[in-house]
């Protein structure tokens, strides 16, 4: 019984939220101008440079690297150990990270 519950509270949430998301959209749908306004405010967002630190940072790091380690004696590797593998370093979303 208290499954049923869960799962129409759940859809009485989820009408709420809707209700609310087309309410919202309805009382600014008759002003474009502001909808441009933040639009082309997004796009200069996105399209801005990364600074120059975070330029210098992808420069000095990207690319492939062969990495190699060395496992002291533990509990879990009594005997230590050693590992090799390869990275590969790239900028994220609009170079910013």
């Amino acid at each position: 019984m208290t499954y049923v519950k869960q799962i129409i509270g759940a859809l009485v949430a989820a009408i709420v939220c809707l209700g609310l998301a087309m309410a919202q959209d309805q009382a600014g749908a008759g002003d474009e101008k502001s909808k441009k306004a933040s639009t082309s405010e997004q796009s200069m967002n996105m399209m801005a440079k990364p600074s120059p630190e975070m330029q210098k940072l992808v420069k000095t790091l990207a690319g492939s690297w062969t990495t190699s380690e060395r496992f002291e004696a533990s509990d879990m590797m009594p005997k230590g150990g050693a590992g090799r593998g390869r990275a590969s370093y790239r900028p994220g979303p609009g170079g910013r990270s």
